[in-house]
């Protein structure tokens, strides 16, 4: 009895080894990476100052004048008079005044993987998951995106994180979904925000081979300020980070 119980031991621990080992073996590659950037903006106006005047007076002028004496009853004096002034002004200095802009942190994280067995897909097929994560400037959203693509494709695939689109070619050969769709949308104003995954699979049915790169391709209008009754823009800031290349 006791060899017996042994023996069914032994067989339930070569199953769960053997499970384990499938698991492993369908997820050909796995990735787990986050980009993060703040994003936050400065202009600025110089006032110009005035540079003042100094004091300024008008030429002085000489007056003659009868003065008699009892030697020289016909003498005549000179009397110097100067010219009235002006006070001195003093000058301003220059004054730098600006705007500043601050929309906060916006940070994206992805966790997936590449599997060979996956609902849905055939044996000529991959199976290329990743969860797309979220957090723009206070907002939050999860999308988690599946994409079954042939053996011996090359495909660009890009989805739209704000509007939960994808931009993809009508080519044969693959196919995108995109879940979540429960998930409230996030945006701002002048925020553009895409996740994009270049994906080529080779080799032949039961030992797929390729590659997987995955980037960030966002902007943001930071709009117009004013200061000082001017109008100034605020400019922009592209964010174009890489999240992970892979081969597998």
């Amino acid at each position: 009895m006791k060899m017996k119980f042994a023996q069914a031991i032994f067989l339930v621990g070569i199953l769960n080894v053997f499970t384990v080992s499938l698991a492993i073996a369908d997820e050909l590659i796995s990735w787990n990476n986050t980009v993060a950037s703040d994003f936050s903006a400065q202009q600025c106006v110089t006032i110009h100052g005035t540079p003042g005047t100094p004091k300024k007076c008008a030429s002085s002028y000489t007056q003659k004048y009868h003065c008699p004496t009892i030697k020289h009853p016909d003498k005549h004096c000179h009397h110097t008079i100067s010219g009235p002034c002006t006070p001195a002004v003093p000058g301003t200095p220059d004054v730098k005044q600006c705007a500043n802009v601050s929309l906060g942190n916006f940070s994206i994280a992805v966790d997936g993987g590449v599997f060979t067995e996956y609902a849905g897909i055939n044996d000529s097929e991959i199976a290329v998951q990743t969860t797309v994560n979220i957090a723009m400037f206070g907002k939050h959203a999860s999308l988690p995106l599946t994409c079954k693509i042939d053996i011996g494709k090359k495909v660009s695939i890009c989805m739209n994180l704000l509007t939960r689109t994808l931009s993809q070619t009508a080519d044969s050969g693959y196919s995108c979904e995109i879940a979540g769709a429960d998930v409230a949308s996030i945006s701002s104003p002048g925020v553009t925000a895409n996740f994009c995954m270049d994906v080529t699979v080779e080799g032949v049915t039961g030992k797929p081979t390729g590659s997987v790169t995955a980037r960030v391709d966002a902007g943001v209008e930071f709009g117009s300020a004013n200061v000082a009754g001017h109008t100034l823009s605020m400019g922009s800031k592209d964010w174009n980070p890489a999240l992970f290349s892979v081969k597998f």
